[in-house]
């Protein structure tokens, strides 16, 4: 009979939360003096354990995947502490899972990863399949040479409870600047996000900062997440941008967008979407549960053809045949302001 290997209970749990079946090998990422690393260190291999120095660099985190098969459904735990990155991680396997030890929360999850000096993107995910769970991270400086917090270029990957938070600086005046590139290059993202939080409403953003981009060809979901922005003055930032080479389409399943800006709700943000893409080549599609907060318009009024959102129902009492022509189809927006 073959013994299976580091079976903990604890982690088995963690795993099983984020729907992991078949995990292989497990690694366990720690920082020196905490308790996660000293419960841990004593009880898995040396060669599954790995700790960051107390002062945060996060080079823990590339030897663990560095030790990671890809293509094996590995998974390494991240401990609940703050771990900083000196430059980029580049997750480049396939099928490894990253995966923070702390609860299922969607903001400001304490598995948490920061950066120090200005590089971008601040993650970069080239691989495929893989799994990012119960994270937070922390992007945005008053620099041009940190412009994007993850960068997302490998398809099929999967994203749950996950806080990809920024702009982290007032300051952070660069056009095209955005919390998460989910860009489809030739291969089609075909990404999948569950309970996410893109973007901080407790700072200021300005010049065209969005809290996600998207590029290439897209057939992405984006199921319960938030939208978050603080506008300064209205029309400088947005929440979601599409690219010119956007194809296909991205699906917001009963999302929120809430922009708070630091005059509370007096900034409105002007428009929640901008798209470079022509409508025949992309669209938003929005579940009738999406709603939008702090913002005057949905889209420009000369792109409302690329939006289309989901019906609610027709009450039976308010039943005509003409309005049953429409139940299931979705509708533009229609907003004359812009």
């Amino acid at each position: 009979m073959i013994k299976a290997r580091n079976l903990d209970p604890s982690l088995l749990s963690s795993i099983e939360g984020v729907a992991m079946p078949g995990a292989a090998e497990k690694f366990y990422i720690g920082k020196d003096g905490g308790q996660f690393a000293s419960y841990w260190k004593q009880r898995v291999p040396g060669d599954r354990f790995f700790a960051n120095p107390s002062s945060g660099a996060g080079t823990a985190i590339t030897q663990a995947l560095a030790a990671m098969t890809s293509g094996r459904n590995d998974v390494a735990l991240l401990s609940p502490d703050s771990h900083t990155l000196g430059a980029a991680l580049t997750w480049n396997k396939n099928m490894t899972h990253l995966i923070g030890a702390y609860g299922p929360a969607m903001m400001n999850q304490r598995s948490r990863i920061g950066v120090t000096g200005n590089f971008t993107p601040v993650v970069s995910v080239t691989g495929y399949g893989n799994t990012f769970a119960n994270l937070y991270t922390m992007w945005g400086a008053a620099h041009a040479g940190n412009l994007v917090g993850w960068s997302i270029t490998g398809v099929r990957n999967n994203f749950h409870n996950v806080h990809f938070a920024g702009p982290m600086s007032a300051t952070q005046a660069v056009d095209g600047a955005t919390c998460c590139h989910l860009d489809g290059a030739t291969d089609g993202a075909e990404a999948y996000f569950e309970n996410c939080v893109f973007g901080t409403d407790t700072i200021d953003r300005t010049d065209g900062v969005s809290s996600l981009k998207l590029g290439g060809i897209q057939r992405s979901i984006f199921k319960n997440c938030y939208f978050l922005a603080g506008s300064d003055s209205g029309g400088d930032s947005f929440m979601v941008e599409a690219e010119a080479d956007a194809y296909g389409w991205a699906f917001f399943d009963d999302c929120k967008f809430i922009n708070l800006g630091g005059g509370g709700w007096s900034n409105a943000m002007a428009l929640a979407l901008v798209s470079a893409a022509t409508s025949t080549a992309f669209r938003f599609l929005f579940s009738a549960g999406t709603t939008f907060h702090g913002i005057t318009d949905v889209i420009a009024a000369s792109d409302e053809a690329k939006v289309e959102f989901g019906r609610t129902a027709v009450p039976a009492a308010a039943s005509t045949a003409a309005n049953d022509v429409f139940i299931g189809m979705p509708v533009n927006p229609d907003h004359t302001s812009s």
